[in-house]
């Protein structure tokens, strides 16, 4: 009997997967008699029946506020909101009630604003739907900023601005109500399904970055493996063509490629029959496993083929696996970190690894409960010098109906990611590119966001204290420094690495990346030296915190200047070893900042000397108390104050400022 149920589970061959279809048929037709019992009928299969008054509530007003207008596309603009919340409903698996009715409103209060308002939403729906349409609407000028996120700007801002604004706005009150997120995935999610209803090819190009580098990572963290990779896809063809028939050439080559990598995948199966064997493995460990194959996204193969210029022009490299074994884990089959080992290790056995021998992903048993699949880990194994495969261990969501939205977003790892100095330092970082007026502001808030959630971890020692520390790969020294002791930064110089290359102390300075496996000691100078140069540190700690003490050394700076005297004081005495030594002395005694410059003029006799001291002084006391102290100075004969001359001025305001950023 169990013999046959494992039969029955067997894979009947291997079937090519879904590719995404970058011709986009809209699901309402923008004739409100047919759209709406469409959309009601979806409601009833995936939500709350008993909800169907409200929905058809929220239908009729969104209807009505939009009936005469029509997007870029050409389509009519209502069916907008419910493509939006049919994307909720089918891919996200969203159908509470609230985050419904909320999609089908996103827009109404920021397109609609002299018809509706967030009260008006609270008294004919809720205040959850109030809070959540409130979430996701753009902000539009400088008063509505000031007032949303509690800033004050001294000027109007421009159009980049708000988007970064906006963008803020999301992230801000997403962390407190998630549902915010899942509404505004939808909405862009078809925005990028439309995105050719916007004329602007750079335009495109820019929201589809964007969306790439902010959206998808966000959408990976709730646990939405699958939409992350159709949206990274469709994004795209918006970065490399500029229009649809050369997108549409471009797709036609990567499905040309898709179908010879198959082959291949497939004639390689066949020749060591691996299908059958996978199957015996993954079977003698649970009779709950079953085997699939996947592939790999348009995104990845197009980064494989494409050349320097973006051009396709032949296969992909001999070592590049498209397709790929999959060995699904149901996620209620228990102790799953044991049987996940334990298969890991048979593999092993029968087939040598190929690379490094990296761990599996999965560190405790993972939730009983979870919306999509879960990628545990990676193995690519040899078969001949040129023929490889790869094997993924897939964790298979629960059949479930109907999301408890709340307990996913509780089991996700949303929150914990949001409460990082990460997450902070971009929202301080954000606010600071708004508020300047700096170009390229996009395209730093995109940098800025590849960093939040980092794709692969390094493990690094310290040396003294061995102490283990988990990091993002790319980070530097001066990454470690703001980590680990955030309050000696700018005492920092480098640090003393030991590695595999070298076993004794190699001395490094801030810029140097870690590697995995690194041993190191940092090094700090006794007092500040803020040589930050040319350092580019990897984490946004480190960026934020770095912008604030630049921004600290320039305000001082600026202080200096305005509220200083600028003296030349002019002396001549005897020499004598030592003397310089005490006029520093005197000179730091009473914080003031100076240089001297010896005039070497001859006085009749190698022991006399002359000089200038081009001091700041922040009042005429403090200079009165500099000068009696030098006068009492035996070999000090004569004191005079001169005015600096403008030529002089220039070239010594140069010198104490960098005086005063080494102080």
């Amino acid at each position: 009997m169990e013999q046959e149920e494992k039969e029955t589970k067997k894979p009947q061959g291997i079937l090519p997967q879904r590719i995404i279809n970058i011709k986009f048929k809209p699901n309402y037709s923008g004739n409100y008699a047919e759209d709406k019992p469409k959309f009601l009928k979806l409601f009833k299969e995936k939500g709350a029946e008993v909800d169907l008054p409200i929905v058809e509530k929220a239908l009729d007003l969104v209807y009505d506020l939009f009936k005469e207008d029509r997007r870029g596309d050409g389509t009519m603009f209502y069916t907008h909101f419910l493509e939006t919340a049919h994307i909720l409903l089918t891919k996200f698996k969203i159908s509470d009630t609230d985050t419904i009715v909320s999609a089908l409103l996103h827009d109404s209060v920021e397109d609609k604003k002299e018809k509706i308002t967030l009260d008006d939403l609270e008294l004919l729906f809720n205040s959850k739907v109030a809070e959540i349409v409130n979430g996701v609407t753009k902000i539009t000028d400088t008063s509505d900023l000031e007032k949303t996120l509690d800033v004050k700007l001294d000027r109007e801002f421009e159009y980049e601005s708000q988007e970064l604004a906006t963008i803020q706005k999301v992230f801000t009150y997403g962390l407190k109500n998630p549902k915010i997120f899942l509404v505004k995935f939808a909405d862009r999610f078809h925005n990028i399904l439309t995105l050719y209803g916007i004329k602007n090819p750079n335009r495109r190009k820019e929201i589809a970055n964007q969306t790439i580098n902010i959206f998808v990572p966000l959408i990976k963290v709730f646990g939405y493996e699958e939409v992350a990779k159709e949206l990274r896809d469709l994004c795209l063809f918006h970065t490399i063509a500029e229009d649809p028939d050369t997108a549409e050439k471009i797709y036609s080559k990567l499905r040309f490629i898709h179908s010879q990598l198959q082959e291949r995948f497939l004639r390689i199966a066949r020749k060591y029959d691996l299908e059958e064997n996978l199957f015996k493995i993954a079977n003698s460990i649970s009779s709950e496993f079953t085997l699939t194959v996947a592939h790999k996204t348009l995104s990845e193969l197009w980064q494989a083929v494409a050349g320097i210029k973006n051009d396709i022009k032949s296969e992909p490299p001999s070592y590049y696996q498209h397709y790929y074994w999959v060995i699904n884990i149901p996620s209620n089959a228990g102790d799953i970190k044991d049987k996940i080992t334990k298969l890991d290790k048979k593999l092993k056995s029968t087939f040598p690894v190929l690379g490094e021998d990296i761990p599996l992903i999965m560190e405790q048993e993972p939730p009983t409960e979870i919306i999509q699949d879960v990628e545990l880990g990676y193995r690519k194994f040899f078969l001949s010098n040129f023929e490889s495969f790869e094997v993924m261990y897939n964790l298979m969501p629960a059949d479930v109906k109907i999301i408890d939205l709340e307990k996913v977003i509780l089991q996700s790892s949303v929150y914990r990611k949001f409460e990082d100095k990460e997450y902070s330092a971009f929202i301080e970082l954000i606010e600071y590119l708004y508020k300047q007026n700096v170009p390229n502001k996009m395209q730093m808030l995109i940098e800025y966001a590849k960093k939040i959630y980092p794709s692969s971890y390094i493990t690094v020692e310290d040396n003294i204290s061995r102490t283990r520390y988990f990091v993002p790969r790319g980070f530097t020294v001066l990454d470690l420094v703001f980590k680990i002791s955030p309050q000696k930064a700018s005492n920092a110089l480098g640090a003393r690495i030991i590695n595999q290359q070298s076993s004794t102390p190699i001395s490094k300075g801030l810029n140097y990346v870690l590697q995995d496996g690194d041993f190191f000691e940092l090094i700090f100078a006794s007092r500040p030296t803020y040589d930050f140069g040319n350092v580019k540190p990897f984490s946004l700690v480190a960026i934020n915190e770095l912008r604030k003490i630049k921004e600290k050394l320039k305000e001082l700076q600026t202080k200096e200047k305005e509220s200083s005297l600028l003296k030349k004081i002019f002396i001549k005495g005897v020499d004598k070893f030592g003397l310089g030594s005490e006029i520093t002395g005197l000179a730091s005694s009473l914080q003031i900042n100076f240089t001297l410059i010896l005039m070497g003029l001859p006085l009749g006799t190698k022991d006399t000397f002359s000089g200038n001291l081009y001091c700041i002084f922040y009042t005429f006391e403090q200079m009165n108390a500099f000068l009696l102290e030098l006068m009492k100075v035996p070999e000090i004969k004569e004191v005079m104050v001169l005015e600096v001359t403008p030529e002089e001025k220039a070239q010594i305001e140069k010198t104490l400022n960098y005086n005063l950023m080494k102080a």
